[in-house]
C-alpha cells in the first residue's frame, strides 16, 4: 500500500494479493425523513475519521467526530465501488404501492482519479445495495453510540416494501423487554411502536400488546407456521 501510495497508482500490481481499480478517499452516507429527521455520516481517508450528525425535526442538531488509526483506511480499501452500483435489487413488479415513509438516502463515494458514485433511494431493502447490511453494522459497531437513528439500525435498513404475496408478521411484547411472540395481520398501516390488541390462550382472551418490529415473508419464508400463527384483532388508536 506504501508503494502504491507513493507511485499515485492504485492498480499496480505488487504480489500482495490486492489490486484496487481506484482508492476511495471518501465516503459520504445522507438519511432524511419527511419530518425534517435527518442524519449523515462520512468516513474520511485522510484523516481517518468518521463524523456522525443529527439533526431532529424541531432543528436541534448534534455532530460528533471520531479519531481511528488506520481504521477508516482499511474499511474503504475492504469496500468494491462497483458492489454499490451492481447489486440494487430494484422494486419487484408485484411490490404493494405504499405511503409509508421509508426514509431516504443518498450514498456519495469520492475516489482519487475516477468518477465520483452516486447512489439514492428509498432506505429500504429493494435500494439498497447488498454490502450495506454489512457495512452498517460493523460502523455501529466501532461507533459504540448508545442512541442512533435508523440510518445505524438494522430493523430500517433491512426492511423492504410489501409485495402482493407476502405475509405481514408483527413481533411483539406483553411487557418492556418481556418475551416476544409472532402474530399475523392483514393491516399494513400498523408500524413497531403501536399498540394491538391480539388474542391469547385457548379461551382467546384479548390482550394490550406493544410491537416491536414488522417484517414481511413469503410463505416458504415464515418464521412460524401459518397454521399454528394467531392474527391480530386490530390496531388500538392514540385516543382510545
Amino acid at each position: 500500500m506504501d508503494i502504491r501510495n507513493a507511485l499515485d497508482r492504485a492498480d499496480l500490481m505488487v504480489f500482495d494479493g490486492n489490486n484496487h481499480e481506484d482508492f476511495i478517499d471518501k465516503m459520504e452516507i445522507q438519511y432524511k425523513e419527511n419530518s425534517g429527521y435527518e442524519e449523515r455520516l462520512t468516513l474520511n481517508r485522510q484523516r481517518e475519521t468518521i463524523t456522525y450528525h443529527r439533526k431532529q425535526p424541531d432543528n436541534l442538531k448534534v455532530t460528533s467526530t471520531y479519531f481511528f488509526t488506520d481504521q477508516i483506511s482499511k474499511i474503504l480499501d475492504n469496500l468494491n465501488p462497483i458492489d454499490f452500483t451492481t447489486t440494487i435489487p430494484g422494486l419487484p413488479k408485484n411490490v404493494v404501492v405504499s405511503s409509508t415513509d421509508l426514509g431516504q438516502f443518498k450514498c456519495k463515494i469520492v475516489r482519487r482519479k475516477l468518477k465520483t458514485i452516486q447512489i439514492s433511494g428509498d432506505y429500504e431493502k429493494y435500494s439498497l445495495p447488498a454490502p450495506w447490511n454489512e457495512l452498517m453494522k460493523l460502523l455501529h459497531e466501532i461507533l459504540d453510540i448508545p442512541a442512533t437513528g435508523p440510518l445505524l439500525d438494522e430493523h430500517f435498513y433491512k426492511r423492504r416494501r410489501r409485495c402482493k404475496d407476502d405475509y405481514i408478521y408483527l413481533t411483539v411484547t406483553f411487557e418492556e423487554y418481556g418475551k416476544k411472540y409472532n402474530y399475523l395481520t392483514d393491516d399494513d398501516s400498523i408500524m413497531a411502536g403501536d399498540w394491538v390488541l391480539v388474542p391469547v390462550g385457548s379461551n382467546k382472551q384479548t390482550h394490550q400488546v406493544l410491537v416491536i418490529a414488522k417484517n414481511y415473508y413469503k410463505k416458504d419464508q415464515v418464521p412460524y407456521p401459518l397454521h399454528k400463527i394467531k392474527k391480530v384483532v386490530r390496531k388500538i388508536e392514540p385516543d382510545e
